[in-house]
């Protein structure tokens, strides 16, 4: 505990070694950088070259020319990230993209924060945070849109 006193033309201070204001801030800090160690320190919203993920669809619409839509079956699907290739590279299961590589996009893609756009031949996908969107013309045959939830393996 600090008691200041103030005497004419100077003050003075008087502080028990405990409750010095200098010690309660370095105490305060320490409290802060442990708890921000301790938040680097999780995988919270950490992702790796090499990383798969098991993917669940929650939407796979497709619309015609004519604007007629379809709801599709919603399939389960894996990809990897791959580094060499900088890359989603899907597995050879479910019907969606089944086998293909979708290029993650320069200055837009961080595999590190668990985000990243990717492009095809026909269209555009976003990853973040185990969300995964993706739209696609396909030319006569309309567009598909796939949302899905994933998770790493």
């Amino acid at each position: 505990m600090c008691t200041v006193t103030l005497l004419a033309p100077r003050s003075k201070a008087h502080c028990s070694a405990k409750g010095t204001p200098s010690n309660r801030i370095q105490s305060f800090a320490r409290s802060v950088g442990s708890m921000f160690s301790m938040l680097l320190g999780s995988e919270m919203a950490a992702a790796d070259w090499g990383d798969v993920y098991d993917c669940q669809m929650t939407n796979f619409v497709g619309i015609t020319l004519d604007g007629e839509t379809t709801n599709d079956t919603l399939e389960k699907f894996q990809f990897k990230l791959d580094k060499s290739r900088n890359a989603m590279v899907f597995a050879e299961m479910g019907g969606f993209a089944l086998g293909e590589m979708m290029k993650l996009v320069v200055d837009r893609s961080f595999p590190a924060n668990e985000q990243w756009f990717v492009s095809d031949e026909s269209g555009l996908g976003f990853f973040r945070k185990g969300k995964f969107l993706y739209a696609s013309v396909i030319g006569a045959y309309g567009t598909i849109t796939v949302s899905a939830d994933c998770d790493k393996f």
